[in-house]
């Protein structure tokens, strides 16, 4: 008597899942088309037919095709100069930035100690007395 009950339910799950997974297709198809069709409407405004629109899908594998060539033959050439550019000036930089630091790097820790030891007491004494108050000790 219990699998007479869930093998209907099971169906009944099975059925509302596939027409689920159905409309939400149904759905898709519709905001594409809609898509579409809005691209048509802007590209006939701008004195473009349908005509070209299906000419330029029908040559859009030999442009993509066009496309990767053209990057292929370009990047290896922008990367050798990267490559290039990166040996040849990053150590100069590199150099720079450890002088800039020995030579600043010293005073900075010596007036941040500096002003440590004079603020912090008095900033713990401000918050101490603010938390005390908050509390009302």
């Amino acid at each position: 008597m219990a699998t007479s009950i869930i093998i209907p339910i099971a169906a009944l799950i099975l059925v509302w899942l596939v027409l689920k997974a159905l409309f939400n297709v149904l759905k898709i198809v519709i905001s594409t088309t809609a898509i579409i069709l809005v691209v048509f409407i802007i590209l006939m405004l701008f004195g473009y037919t349908p005509q070209d629109f299906t000419q330029e899908v029908i040559n859009l594998p030999q442009t993509l095709s066009q496309l990767v060539t053209e990057a292929r033959n370009y990047l290896p050439q922008g990367f050798n100069q990267v490559v290039t550019d990166a040996k040849n000036n990053l150590p100069q930089a590199l150099n720079q930035l450890v002088t800039d630091a020995r030579n600043n790097l010293p005073q900075g820790f010596n007036q941040l100690v500096t002003d440590a030891k004079n603020n912090l007491p008095e900033t713990l004494n401000q918050v101490v007395t603010q938390v005390r108050s908050f509390l009302g000790l």
